[in-house]
């Protein structure tokens, strides 16, 4: 304090022995000459520059600058804020004086490695152990600053797995797919070599079976047409399946057991000669059997009645009509109907 006190004297002593030579220089040099005619004016002045440099680099020190009038007012104009050659002064660098002493640091010791197995990290920090001084050097590494190197430790142990036959193909036949399914049996470290595919992960491929087999089957034998012969009646067939073929095969155009009937017309019947007679339903000639009536002594030669009655049975003397089978009873006798002897005989079914 003792010492800025002392520079402050010094300057303003200098002020005042200079006084009058800084007003003079001010006067001839700067103010305005007489010729000046305005009436009024305001003071003008300014700072010299600035700031001088400090006195002291630490411990404090002193600056100052000077107030300069390059203008003294005229009349009733405003005065300057300070008389010309006025000076000001500061304190600077108030901080204590150190020595000049160097930073003073180094690096930690290297930290383990990051994984167990395979390419890792480790890292070390830098610590500083003392601050610079003065104008000593700085550390050439900040305080907790970390230094990274790649670490190399054993080969992990790698991912084992390994994919299954491939199944059958599906379906049976035609074109169809095939799956096989990956199993791990060993999952390995982390970071070791992982598994081509994940557990039970699966893969289909195309696969061609044998052409599927088509369902075969047929339509029987027509039946013989129902009815006697001369008539119209139906006939009958029934699909039967030989072999049912694959599913995706193509299928037979009917069930086992499926039944068509279709319309059907009976041949003519035939003619037949004394001793024989005709099968209707068969329309064969059959030999005609014996039938007794027990009263008359001829034989019937007709097997139906239908026969008998469309006239289709001979007698043995030739005569057409139907014998032995019918007789006419009652009394009186039906229409038509003779007596027993008579040739004419019972019309329509039977003759007597």
């Amino acid at each position: 304090m003792e010492i800025l006190l002392s520079i402050a004297l010094l300057i303003l002593v200098l002020v005042i022995i200079f006084k009058d030579t800084i007003r003079e220089y001010v006067n001839d040099n700067i103010l305005n000459d007489e010729s000046n005619d305005e009436s009024s004016g305001d003071c003008i002045g300014q700072w010299n520059g600035g700031w001088t440099n400090c006195s002291k680099t630490c411990g404090g020190g002193i600056q100052q600058r000077v107030y300069l009038v390059t203008s003294n007012k005229i009349g009733d104009g405003e005065d300057c804020p300070h008389e010309n050659g006025y000076t000001e002064l500061r304190q600077c660098n108030e901080q204590e004086c150190v020595d000049d002493n160097n930073c003073q640091g180094e690096w930690g010791n290297w930290e383990p490695c990051s994984v167990e197995c395979g390419d890792g990290t480790m890292k070390r920090t830098f610590s500083v152990t003392r601050a610079k001084t003065g104008n000593g050097v700085e550390c050439p590494h900040a305080n907790d600053e970390e230094e990274t190197e790649i670490c190399v430790e054993t080969v992990c142990d790698p991912c084992v797995g390994s994919w299954s036959a491939y199944g059958a193909c599906s379906p049976d036949c035609g074109d169809g797919t095939q799956t096989r399914i990956f199993e791990v049996t060993d999952v390995g470290e982390e970071g070791g070599q992982a598994c081509e595919a994940n557990d039970g992960d699966e893969q289909e491929r195309a696969c061609n079976n044998r052409v599927c087999d088509d369902c075969t089957g047929s339509w029987g034998e027509w039946s013989s047409c129902s009815g006697n012969c001369g008539t119209t009646g139906t006939r009958t067939r029934t699909y039967t399946i030989s072999n049912q073929g694959d599913p995706q095969g193509e299928p037979c155009e009917s069930e086992t057991g499926t039944q068509q009937s279709e319309e059907c017309t009976n041949s003519a019947c035939v003619t037949c000669t004394w001793p024989q007679v005709i099968d209707p339903v068969r329309n064969v000639c059959v030999a005609a059997p014996d039938i007794p009536d027990g009263t008359v002594g001829t034989h019937s030669r007709c097997i139906t009645d239908s026969d008998c009655m469309l006239g289709r049975c001979a007698g043995p003397t030739g005569d057409p009509g139907c014998y032995g089978r019918y007789k006419c009873t009652g009394n009186p006798l039906p229409p038509g109907c003779g007596n027993n002897n008579s040739a004419s005989g019972c019309v329509g079914r039977s003759r007597c």
